[in-house]
């Protein structure tokens, strides 16, 4: 566990509530970290993003309603926290974003084992902020539209009427780019 989080041990009077960070670090780190790297795209920024959010967390668990929503509650607070940074860094340096956008870009085509999966990745990119966290969480975490609500402060008729466009500007990107859907 990284030496931030173990300060906030210190300043945490509670042992059960220092307990339940260690709970979140060890079941839900990866999970975070994924959420985070799809929005800023930046390893380090991504694991800085984790760390204060987790830290925010802790500070404000009497918030947490239930612990049966513990993990869409450390989602928001997640990509909240990315999109303060994703702020913060386009205020600082545009052009850094970019090439560290146009960096993952190439280097997922070369990775990934088809080309069309690839293309995907590339599209998934390239979608808004808000339709680009949407598919993440719903089809690289497996949240559903209810949890994902919660988690985005938004109705879920809100959130299908964005999938419907994120999944019609994916199909158009991927066409554009000569891959063949069947009907």
């Amino acid at each position: 566990m990284n030496t931030r989080l173990l300060s906030l041990r210190g300043q945490v009077k509670s042992d059960a509530l220092s307990e339940r960070v260690v709970f979140w670090v060890t079941n839900y780190e990866r999970q975070l970290l994924s959420i985070a790297y799809n929005v800023l795209r930046d390893w380090p920024a991504a694991e800085d993003c984790v760390q204060e959010s987790l830290i925010k967390a802790g500070l404000r668990i009497n918030q947490l309603k239930s612990k049966d929503s513990e993990f869409s509650w450390l989602a928001r607070i997640v990509v909240n926290q990315s999109k303060t940074m994703l702020r913060q860094r386009k205020a600082r340096n545009p052009e850094r974003l970019r090439a560290l956008h146009a960096q993952w870009i190439s280097s997922q085509v070369d990775t990934y084992p088809s080309i069309e999966h690839g293309y995907l990745s590339e599209c998934v990119a390239k979608l808004p902020n808000k339709l680009k966290i949407l598919i993440i969480l719903h089809y690289y975490h497996d949240m559903g539209l209810p949890d994902i609500a919660s988690t985005l402060n938004v109705k879920e008729s809100t959130l299908r009427v964005w999938l419907h466009r994120a999944r019609t500007k994916l199909k158009r990107m991927m066409e554009d780019k000569g891959v063949v859907f069947d009907e």
